[in-house]
């Protein structure tokens, strides 16, 4: 399944919580999934071995051979197959994108990260301070949080109104 039509909801819809949460138990039972075209075979091991069919040509069926399986229910079984298939997929994903991330040169990676700073103040604060906490000086982020945590923080660390005292040197 190449971007499958599916997401973790929709899983989680069509199981029914029950069964969706205890086929998060399963999700290490999983054997290797095999993908062709829409489709996506595995099996999971549980009392027995259990054969898994996901088919997303058409929204997101899937059959298995347990016994509430084949009473065609989304079991335990195809909520774990079907969440492996998701979470290969984004790892495959991850995989690829840092593999051409790796390829980019200095200046194609400093565009991105000035494009992205450009169009994300979230991602400018983030920067920034990072950058702040490279440079050691951590006073201003630890007022910045003081005033997050206690607003009324926010008058006993604002010193901008206050002289501070000049000491004066011997002749």
């Amino acid at each position: 399944m190449s971007t499958a039509p599916y997401i973790e909801s929709d899983v989680r819809q069509l199981a029914g919580s029950r069964s969706y949460e205890r086929g998060l138990g399963y999700l290490d039972a999983v054997g290797p999934l095999r993908v062709e075209k829409g489709r996506v075979t595995a099996t999971v091991e549980g009392t027995e071995r259990y054969r898994v069919v996901l088919d997303d040509s058409r929204g997101l069926r899937a059959a298995c051979d347990c016994p509430y399986g084949e009473e065609g229910h989304f079991c335990k079984h195809c909520v774990a197959v079907a969440l492996t298939a998701l979470r290969e997929e984004a790892a495959a994903r991850e995989t690829a994108l840092d593999a051409w991330l790796d390829g980019l040169g200095r200046h194609e990676l400093l565009a991105l990260v000035r494009e992205r700073l450009a169009e994300d103040p979230d991602f400018t604060e983030l920067l920034s301070l990072r950058a702040t906490m490279a440079g050691g000086d951590t006073t201003s982020i630890q007022a910045d949080i003081s005033v997050l945590l206690d607003p009324a923080a926010s008058a006993s660390t604002d010193t901008s109104h206050t002289k501070t005292p000049t000491a004066t040197r011997p002749r």
